[in-house]
């Protein structure tokens, strides 16, 4: 184990080269949050560029989703999103179409400690001959405590329709982060998915990676107290709805298993108007 991480750390540096040119990707890793006022409008770019697979890993290169999202209420967004990939030795092909959604069962008052709660529903229509459909749920719980903040995406997924796969996964995300200044964040997170819960999935077809994560934010000014908050960990850090605000995303996850690749990199960019 100690070796590979040391390899991992080795390439680094190379990921980094190459996500500045590869804007399409494999799978992508975003946390999902509550980010959104009634009104409000977003669009994001969410990539990922995967390295190095171990034996049991899909040769999936890079992946990116691009969406547009609207705060319905203070309480419903819904978000459209195109998902693209490339398998490894292929050019760029669309997976499928995703329709999120995001309801909002306990808020998070503006620059208070304490717990915010969501549930969050998807469903993923393919739109190629080699993908399936999907629906993807489970809740989005958030915490804060001063300038400690933590979200967590426990959720289950199943397929249906063509190339539909039996059982129901488990798919997790999570992300802690420290508010460093009023522009920057820290923190770590990590993603996962075992394939088929009741079946009882051996770790090695288990995916599961963790890293480092930088967070850049604009226009971060005291939010109303009808949400959850930007950047899904909290309303201190968000900006006055209806001002224009920009989040950038850079992370570098480590795989863990034989069917994660060992490096991933990731550069998400959110717009709300």
């Amino acid at each position: 184990m100690l070796q590979r991480y040391t390899r991992h750390l080795g390439v680094g540096a190379a990921v980094w080269t190459a996500l500045s040119v590869e804007l399409a990707v494999a799978q992508t890793f975003h946390v999902k949050e509550a980010d959104f006022e009634k009104g409000e409008w977003t669009v994001e770019s969410i990539n990922a560029s995967q390295h190095r697979f171990p034996a049991n890993a899909d040769r999936i290169h890079t992946g990116h989703e691009i969406g547009l999202g609207y705060g319905v209420s203070a309480f419903w967004q819904v978000k459209g999103l195109l998902a693209f990939n490339t398998p490894e030795g292929e050019g760029i092909r669309v997976q499928r179409g995703l329709i999120e959604n995001i309801f909002v069962l306990r808020a998070l008052a503006s620059e208070a400690n304490g717990i915010g709660t969501a549930w969050f529903q998807s469903i993923e229509v393919a739109l190629d001959r080699e993908e399936t459909n999907a629906t993807t749920f489970g809740p989005i719980l958030l915490g804060r405590a001063g300038k400690l903040e933590v979200a967590l995406n426990p959720f289950f997924a199943q397929t249906f329709g063509q190339n539909r796969e039996e059982g129901i996964a488990f798919v997790y995300g999570w992300q802690v982060r420290q508010e460093i200044t009023k522009t920057l964040s820290l923190g770590i997170e990590g993603y996962g998915k075992i394939p088929d819960v009741a079946g009882g999935s051996p770790i090695e077809f288990q995916e599961h990676r963790i890293g480092p994560v930088l967070i850049l934010e604009t226009e971060l000014q005291k939010a109303s107290q009808t949400g959850l908050g930007r950047s899904g960990m909290g309303a201190s850090m968000a900006k006055p709805a209806g001002n224009p605000g920009a989040v950038l995303e850079l992370g570098i996850l480590f795989g863990m298993t034989e069917a994660t690749a060992d490096l991933t990199g990731k550069a998400n960019l959110h717009f709300t108007f």
